[in-house]
């Protein structure tokens, strides 16, 4: 059964102490597997959950999607809640459409190139890491440092978002329907970010570029804001 044969693979993954994306990689390549196949696997991950290195599975998880969107259009995941544990779902997407039925964990989306993420619940930190195209739809909320690094693609949150939302941002888009935390787009140097609840203390700080719009109330813009622009219920506030 190609599930078992994905079981194996995965415990040869566990096995490892330096585990990414790359090795995952490696340890698919000679399988040949279908979607419904990675379904039935994600069924056996509970038992793994006590496992010291399982946050990791989330780079097989990827690993995993990548290979069959490489043939098909969609792939979904049922992880529920399991799926916060996991760090790094969503790694190096490129095409295709994915979804997962539950919550994700920290860096998911980390580099993406393209296709579409759709989660269900909610995200940890780190949401978007360094991705470079592509779509990520949280249906919750998204921890701390969504968007850090972030180089290009578009970003939507329905819920709240933690602190330092953006920073570091480079390029592309982040839409967050509910509130942000303190310090958004610290460090940012272009793109747009728009909140549409409120955002915390020391927004902009250290800003470089691009715009934020907050639609509800700013609690404290950053008197360390170097460039760009920041409006606040549709009036610009900062412009340099």
């Amino acid at each position: 059964m190609p599930a078992d044969k994905l079981l194996e693979a995965y415990e040869k993954f566990l096995s490892e102490t330096f585990l990414n994306y790359r090795f995952a990689e490696g340890l698919l390549k000679p399988l040949d597997f279908t979607a419904s196949d990675a379904r039935q696997f994600c069924f056996f991950l509970e038992k793994y959950a006590d496992h010291q290195w399982f946050k990791q599975t989330g780079y097989f998880i990827s690993a995993l999607a990548n290979r069959v969107l490489e043939k098909e259009r969609e792939m979904r995941l049922g992880l529920g809640k399991l799926g916060a544990k996991m760090d790094f779902i969503g790694n190096r997407l490129s095409r295709g459409r994915l979804v997962v039925e539950g919550d994700v964990g920290d860096h998911a989306g980390l580099e993406m190139f393209g296709g579409d993420f759709e989660v269900t619940g909610s995200a940890g930190n780190y949401l978007g890491d360094s991705m470079i195209g592509g779509r990520i739809a949280v249906h919750g909320s998204a921890g701390d440092f969504a968007g850090v690094e972030m180089k290009g693609g578009q970003i939507a949150i329905a819920g709240s978002a933690g602190k330092c939302l953006a920073r570091t941002m480079r390029n592309g888009m982040i839409t967050v329907g509910g509130d942000a935390g303190e310090y958004a787009c610290w460090f940012m140097a272009a793109g747009l970010v728009t909140v549409k609840g409120s955002a915390g203390l020391n927004a902009g700080q250290s800003m470089a570029g691009g715009e934020l719009r907050v639609m509800g109330e700013i609690k404290g813009i950053s008197p360390y804001f170097q460039r760009g622009r920041i409006f606040n219920k549709g009036k610009l506030v900062m412009a340099k």
